[in-house]
């Protein structure tokens, strides 16, 4: 039998397609990947130690109890079902290897995502805007960032995005398997993170339009049209049971919520207090004065995208809403809602804009693949050129950005780096002063406690902490905080800084005068220390750095906050 011309067409393009996918996911896994170790064996994420240690407790001990709920338990059973079935294969599993399993389960299901933006933008539009929607994501900084660290933000983004995967198929076939798979999807989003729920409205939405374009309207008979529409939306069980199966998941994944409900509704209702500004605790207080939603557009998006890619991905977003096809409709249901919502809290960590980087990638390349094949279908070869010219130079400045900022990965972590110079420059029996941990009291001592790394190990180095919480309570009198410092200051050789503390205090109105002075006299040298190191790191490539200090402050003291090391003046 002669083989047709026209399958040899075809087998090319399809190949050539193929291997674009392939390449964009092992680009977007390496940078996921590349420095999965950073930082360890310290713990410089508080999120990820708590939930890394809880996970390790239930592998150790057995039991499956939880009971700490500010986020839901779904990421917590699965590294202990993966701790559970390598330590079956090999036995206890150290620590460093569990941080380092943990990270590559975030970083499979970070590169899981681009592969999902790729059958979004394909299924949406066509190919061409699936291929560029998937290395868009490959290249976002804010997705390949938190795709190093174990925590909730990344696997809901993926459910959420299977879930439209999903609602998209609703939308074009109806099928029970698809109604089935978005409910699934879409409670192990809520089981993830509880703003997951939130993607069940997109499976409405899709179970809501599709009646409307397959239900042919006939003037003559408009009641026959209603009743053939009504029935489709509110007589389809598979509607129904897509509902239950992700209330099913839910409540399967998140036990304990309902058996220890009071202690769940306690722990719920003081972060919805806290992220809408009810509460401000003072991790939050800088963002007193940040404007809803402009925030987002013009710091979060800005440094979590470069502001090539975040400019192309909004304008797609406004010529969706233009446009308005059914496709268009369906996807703007995940992110104008969920825009709205999360973008007028108080709180505007830069992580909260993870759930929405797959769509607006799909909105991006959907506009500049528009752009192009308009101009090719007037045959206007300036406007062709210069519309792959847009496409080239987007993609390219996300590429070096995602690059650069890579490179934070290839050096020790800012604050490693100046437990480094401390123990190879201190004085035998000098005293060195930090800051409070951010998540429990006292501090992980790095300088001393974790003996495995020999060479940042110093038992003749004396190591305190100031107490920082003690210092900004307005319940404790400005003479006691004055007493405390004095004595704190006296008796430290060396005193080690991180941005994190100084940048909330200084932005506290309700600081206390004794905190602000302190930072104040530190930096000015009146209280007797000369500075003896300042370490940032910064994104960078090709010998190009890319300052980003006006970044939200949770986007950099995770990897890179800017630290400095003080000495004593003789």
């Amino acid at each position: 039998m002669a083989i047709k011309k026209s399958s040899k067409k075809k087998l090319f393009p399809l190949l050539g397609a193929a291997g674009l996918l392939a390449a964009i996911l092992l680009f977007g896994f390496f940078l996921r990947f590349y420095g999965v170790d950073h930082g360890l064996p310290f713990k410089y994420h508080c999120d990820e130690q708590g939930m890394i240690a809880r996970a390790m407790q239930m592998h150790r001990t057995g039991n499956l109890e939880l009971d700490f709920f500010p986020q839901p338990a779904f990421n917590t059973y699965l590294l202990f079902a993966v701790l559970s079935v390598i330590g079956l294969a090999v036995g206890e599993i150290p620590q460093f290897w569990v941080y380092i399993i943990a990270r590559t389960i975030t970083a499979l299901i970070g590169t899981a995502t681009i592969y999902l933006a790729y059958l979004i933008g394909k299924k949406a539009y066509n190919e061409k805007t699936g291929l560029l929607a998937a290395a868009f994501l490959a290249f976002t900084v804010l997705h390949l960032r938190n795709s190093h660290f174990y925590w909730t933000d990344v696997t809901m983004t993926f459910w959420v995005t299977a879930c439209v995967y999903f609602s998209l198929k609703i939308l074009e076939d109806g099928r029970a398997r698809d109604y089935l798979l978005a409910g699934l999807c879409a409670g192990l989003a809520a089981a993830s993170k509880y703003g997951g729920a939130l993607v069940l409205l997109v499976v409405g939405v899709a179970h809501f339009l599709r009646p409307f374009y397959t239900v042919k309207y006939k003037k003559k008979k408009k009641l026959a049209y209603a009743k053939a529409v009504l029935s489709k939306v509110f007589l389809n069980p598979f509607a129904y049971a897509a509902v239950l199966l992700a209330a099913v998941a839910f409540v399967a994944i998140n036990p304990y919520i309902f058996i220890n409900f009071d202690k769940f509704q306690g722990s719920f209702d003081y972060e919805y207090k806290h992220v809408t500004g009810v509460i401000k605790p003072e991790w939050t207080i800088y963002f007193l004065g940040t404007e809803p939603f402009f925030y987002h557009l013009e710091s979060v998006l800005f440094w979590a995208m470069g502001p090539l890619l975040e400019a192309v991905c909004v304008l797609g977003v406004f010529y969706a809403l233009w446009r308005h096809r059914k496709q268009d409709l369906l996807l703007l249901s995940w992110v104008i809602p969920y825009f709205l919502n999360v973008g007028g809290w108080y709180v505007k960590f830069s992580r909260y804009m993870i759930p929405l980087l797959p769509l607006l990638c799909v909105f991006g390349a959907m506009a500049l693949v528009s752009l192009l094949e308009n101009a090719k279908r007037h045959r206007d070869k300036y406007l062709v050129l210069a519309s792959k010219a847009i496409i080239a130079v987007v993609l390219l400045s996300s590429v070096f950005y995602s690059f650069a900022y890579a490179g934070i990965y290839s050096q020790p972590d800012s604050r490693t780096q100046a437990t480094m110079w401390i123990v190879e420059n201190a004085e035998s029996g000098a005293t060195v002063m930090l800051e409070p941990s951010p998540w429990e009291r006292p501090q992980i001592n790095y300088f001393q406690a974790v003996e495995p790394v020999k060479d940042l190990y110093r038992r003749d180095l004396k190591v305190f902490e100031l107490d920082l919480y003690k210092l900004r309570n307005p319940h404790v009198s400005e003479e006691s905080r004055k007493r405390m410092l004095e004595e704190a200051v006296e008796s430290a050789d060396y005193i080690v800084i991180s941005e994190r503390y100084y940048t909330t205090t200084m932005a506290d109105p309700g600081a206390s005068d004794t905190s602000k002075y302190y930072y104040t006299a530190l930096f000015s040298g009146d209280l007797g220390f000369e500075m003896a190191q300042d370490i940032k790191v910064n994104p960078s490539l090709f010998g190009i750095e890319i300052n980003d200090d006006d970044a939200e402050l949770n986007f950099r003291i995770f990897d890179h906050p800017h630290v400095w090391v003080f000495k004593k003046r003789e």
